[in-house]
């Protein structure tokens, strides 16, 4: 992908210590520059397959689509990186809809998503719900994404939300994979930089961690992404381990 960059990936996911099953997935790409994770929506049929589903989906086509990436026509504000991405989680979304009414095991499946795809001196970052994305650069902490959910709404309308109902808001998904005919994806591009390291969560990493948390096992195992990765989901586990949790690191360091 004419990166300039050489990336290093790890990734791990755990059931957690409260769920029968672990409807989180993650896959990643090293030599393509492509992380993907998504978490299976908690409490609907089928969520372990829509998320590993989207996950496959979204590898396959992106390594595919990728190695033709410069006949592509950018789409108005994006790369043809960007574009490629975008018309991917199109098709992912499309995908996962009509499987979920093509057999009614999958009935209401859906899943969240968040992605980087590198390219040269960029990434692109993409997502779909209220699984996330974070930048650890020169010791701070920066996350990239912004939930797509009922309480991420009412927080940004300025409205004042008591501590015993922000767990039930936060779990209103406004936006997620393959529940509708159409979504819209969050699109951004940024540049990278050696010494950079990218951070996809799913929501049972931040729903028991603050961000300062997560911040300080980045500073204490800077390097070691399995050992980082490994922290975070013991971390996670030792204050509740209420949902499946999944993390997956990216390092990104002078070719």
């Amino acid at each position: 992908m004419d990166q300039q960059y050489s990336l290093h990936m790890s990734g791990l996911s755990d059931i957690g210590r409260m769920r029968e099953r672990n409807e989180d997935a993650l896959g990643w790409d090293a030599a393509r520059g492509i992380a993907v994770l998504a978490d299976g929506m908690g409490g609907h049929r089928a969520g372990d397959v829509a998320s590993r589903m989207a996950v496959d989906f979204i590898l396959k086509r992106l390594a595919q689509e990728l190695a033709h990436t410069p006949r592509v026509r950018p789409n108005k504000g994006l790369s043809k990186y960007g574009t490629v991405v975008h018309r991917i989680l199109t098709k992912a979304n499309a995908h996962l809809y009509a499987a979920a009414h093509a057999d009614p095991a999958y009935t209401g499946m859906g899943t969240t998503i968040v992605l980087l795809v590198f390219y040269r001196d960029r990434v692109v970052v993409a997502h779909i719900g209220d699984s996330r994305c974070y930048r650890w650069r020169e010791g701070v902490l920066q996350r990239l994404t912004v939930d797509h959910s009922l309480l991420q709404e009412m927080i940004d309308q300025g409205a004042a939300v008591a501590p015993q109902e922000r767990a039930r808001l936060h779990n209103v998904l406004t936006r997620t994979l393959g529940t509708q005919p159409k979504v819209k994806a969050e699109m951004q591009e940024l540049p990278v930089a050696a010494g950079d390291v990218f951070l996809l969560c799913s929501d049972g990493l931040t729903e028991q961690m603050e961000d300062g948390q997560i911040a300080h096992i980045l500073q204490a195992s800077a390097g070691d992404e399995e050992e980082t990765t490994r922290r975070l989901i013991e971390a996670a586990n030792r204050t509740g381990g209420a949902d499946n949790v999944s993390a997956l690191l990216v390092r990104v360091a002078a070719a």
